[in-house]
């Protein structure tokens, strides 16, 4: 889920855009920030019900902050209904920031940028989004899976005048459905029945991207690095993959 950077963004401090009603400071962001998730099957059963933390302090993390996913949040972050199990992994945007992308500590100050969010040279990797990221166990719908709702959307603080927004489904924009790959991953899948060589695999992600064949991360490389020589882990999947340093494999 991405939001509109008019309601809120991952600006703060003495770079914040578009906060003119008052500051927007880190500690803001921290324990607070929540959404509102139900999910049904086919037969439009409430299966899954649950409110995502968007980022809280976590000592185990490098920067100190982190989603607590469905499990924690000064007061976020909490199973409704379901079986927490089946929320296989939660990302947000910030965290992301600042423990994937090597921002850990950024926490005074985002990086930099103008209205356009254009990306700051000294931190390229910054998504000025505020995004939730939620994988989900397709077994938790026996099969059939219906539909997602957002029921509610909580920012403290927001642009707008109300911190927590009510949310109804839409008509989606033309093309927002289209498969996202990233540069530098070809959206050319291998021939079907070929298996991809050892320690590869395809790459896909949840954005409908159908890939090439690309390392998998482990510590056999030279030097113990997580991939080997040329590639870099996918910020994209959550280090999921090794993705070439450049796209000039691609045809």
């Amino acid at each position: 889920m991405t939001f509109n950077p008019d309601f809120v963004d991952n600006t703060f401090g003495e770079n914040q855009i578009g906060w003119g009603h008052g500051k927007h400071e880190f500690d803001k962001l921290v324990g607070s920030g929540h959404v509102e998730l139900r999910l049904t099957d086919c037969n439009t059963d409430t299966v899954m019900h649950f409110v995502v933390d968007f980022v809280s302090e976590d000592p185990d993390s490098p920067s100190g902050f982190s989603s607590l996913g469905v499990s924690g949040g000064d007061r976020d972050g909490s199973m409704i209904i379901g079986d927490p199990d089946h929320i296989l992994a939660v990302g947000t945007s910030l965290d992301r920031n600042l423990n994937g992308c090597g921002y850990s500590e950024t926490v005074v100050d985002s990086p930099l940028t103008d209205e356009d969010y254009t990306p700051n040279p000294d931190a390229p990797d910054w998504d000025f989004r505020m995004t939730y990221d939620i994988w989900v166990d397709s077994a938790a719908f026996d099969g059939c899976f219906g539909q997602a709702y957002v029921t509610s959307v909580h920012a403290s603080p927001s642009k707008f005048a109300e911190d927590t927004q009510e949310t109804t489904p839409g008509e989606c924009p033309p093309g927002w459905d289209e498969p996202y790959c990233p540069e530098a991953v070809c959206d050319t899948p291998p021939e079907e029945d070929y298996e991809c060589p050892q320690n590869f695999t395809q790459y896909t992600n949840s954005e409908g991207c159908e890939g090439e064949c690309v390392p998998i991360p482990f510590a056999g490389y030279t030097d113990r690095a997580a991939c080997p020589t040329g590639y870099q882990l996918d910020l994209d999947t959550e280090g999921r993959y090794c993705v070439p340093i450049s796209g000039e494999v691609c045809p």
